[in-house]
């Protein structure tokens, strides 16, 4: 369910001054005086947070539901639109797609680790958030790996191309 507090998240980041938790809950914004509610699927709603102060709490729970809730719906929606924009880019765009190599990815990752050394050395919260992000990658991807059973398999056996049938 929803929380409201105002306390800091390992790894939670936002493009504002003001973050929050996966569950929804409000953080303080250090520099400016504005809250951020963001709900799993990442999408944000911008609140006044002096406004918000004045609330009861039951009234910012309901808030951060009515957030969590309109999340999940624009979740939805964006794997129902960009699925059908896939098909549509394809079929009649004739939009070829490709798969990054899993050389370029690996190659991307070097890179960064480079910049990560450099910029860590130079800039103290650099190397703050950078650690901060990988701890928390390190867990929930971990987690993710772990507990989450991949859709390829079932996606092929029902939509990939059947092999033709053996004559008799």
């Amino acid at each position: 369910g929803a929380q409201v507090g105002f306390t800091p998240v390992e790894g939670a980041q936002s493009g504002g001054g003001a973050t929050t938790d996966m569950n929804g809950a409000f953080q303080l914004s250090p520099i400016e005086n504005r809250i951020n509610v963001l709900s799993p699927g990442l999408y944000a709603v911008t609140f006044n947070k002096v406004e918000v102060d004045k609330m009861p709490a039951k009234m910012q729970a309901i808030i951060a539901n009515a957030v969590e809730a309109a999340s999940a719906d624009m979740s939805w929606k964006a794997i129902n639109r960009y699925s059908q924009d896939y098909i549509e880019l394809q079929t009649k765009d004739k939009v070829r797609f490709y798969k990054t190599p899993d050389s370029v990815l690996q190659k991307q990752l070097e890179v960064f680790d480079q910049v990560d050394n450099k910029k860590s050395a130079e800039n103290p919260m650099w190397k703050e958030i950078t650690e901060s992000q990988k701890k928390y990658a390190e867990r929930t991807v971990r987690w993710y790996l772990d507990t989450q059973v991949g859709a390829r398999m079932a996606y092929n056996y029902y939509f990939g191309k059947k092999p033709a049938a053996k004559k008799a």
